[in-house]
């Protein structure tokens, strides 16, 4: 990946390099699902929406 940003969903390749920036007033969205490939990251985006939906 070069050094531009990227405002979509970039599948990594082996060696590939990224920054992460985070946005404590950013929330999942439903969407996401669509990206992820562990359980974990599937858990965590559920767990995060159903939070957030109570409060």
């Amino acid at each position: 990946m070069d050094l531009n940003i990227r405002n979509y969903i970039h599948e990594l390749q082996s060696g590939d390099i990224v920054e992460i920036q985070t946005d404590k007033n950013q929330s999942p969205k439903q969407d996401w699902f669509r990206h992820v490939k562990t359980h974990q990251a599937s858990h965590q985006i559920k767990y995060r929406l159903r939070k957030q939906s109570s409060s």
